[in-house]
């Protein structure tokens, strides 16, 4: 067993668009620059990872616009560069300045993005669930389908989407090709579990349809090759050769609701042989 997790503290940066919310837990008494980490969806769940990855750095987790307990992003079809802009400009009102990066699916083509961007701020790279995908037609049809504006109404319309769109989400990939040849291996995590991911999805009821369509849309063919900084991703990800300088690990990252105590060691073990390497 892992032994008792640390203080992991709630917080909001105001930019423009309103309140981003973020954790943030750790010290500086490592001397190590901060770890800034972008969830896919709430900052909570990066809790396990954070506490993990120990108390001598400072560690951000900062959600994304539309996300969790932050505003939502104002136009009505927004890019990945405007989710990356709005997070810069919340990282610039929490004084972070240099930084390593931490990205987890959605989450991870933000950083990707914010790399590109602004590679001087970026010291090392960390990429979880990137998905870059070869296949066209899977692409479009995941920006058409995956997240459809959710029905919101007196009959809980929205309440059922969420519960089956989470609960399937852990059966099938995508969650909406129920079939046996779609099936995914590692069956449902508790009921506990599912409840908070239903919780926090349901507070991006409004918003998550544009999050995943940025998400998906993502020209990951023409971005992910500009990145210049040195970057570590899981063997999920098959983009080494893609990105210049890319480190690909043996074990796949974080899952927050299916990792178990020894991944997460595994997991923060490599990510910190990698960030405090030369």
């Amino acid at each position: 067993m892992m032994g008792e997790a640390m203080k992991i503290l709630r917080a909001f940066a105001e930019i423009e668009e309103g309140q981003v919310h973020y954790m943030h837990a750790g010290s500086d008494s490592g001397g190590h620059l901060p770890l800034v980490m972008i969830p896919h969806a709430a900052a909570a769940e990066q809790a396990r990872l954070i506490s993990a990855l120990g108390d001598d750095r400072r560690i951000y987790s900062v959600e994304l616009l539309g996300m969790g307990d932050s505003a939502p992003p104002p136009n009505a079809e927004p890019g990945m560069t405007d989710f990356a802009e709005a997070l810069m400009r919340a990282l610039d009102a929490l004084g972070l300045d240099r930084f390593d990066l931490y990205g987890a699916h959605q989450g991870a083509r933000a950083a990707a993005e914010i790399a590109v961007l602004a590679p001087g701020r970026v010291h090392k790279l960390v990429l979880d669930g990137v998905g870059h995908f070869d296949d066209p037609s899977l692409k479009a049809d995941l920006i058409d389908n995956y997240m459809p504006p959710m029905q919101i109404d007196h009959m809980g319309t929205q309440v059922r989407f969420v519960w089956h769109y989470v609960r399937d989400s852990f059966l099938f990939w995508p969650y909406y090709m129920r079939d046996a040849e779609h099936a995914l291996d590692d069956g449902l995590p508790s009921a506990g579990v599912l409840h908070d991911k239903v919780v926090d999805t349901l507070k991006s009821a409004r918003t998550l349809h544009k999050n995943l369509k940025a998400t998906f849309a993502y020209p990951t063919h023409e971005r992910l090759p500009k990145i210049t900084v040195p970057t570590l991703v899981s063997r999920m990800d098959a983009v080494v050769g893609v990105i210049p300088d890319c480190t690909q690990t043996d074990h796949g990252f974080f899952d927050s609701a299916q990792s178990t105590d020894e991944k997460v060691a595994a997991i923060a073990a490599s990510m910190r042989d990698f960030l405090d390497g030369a």
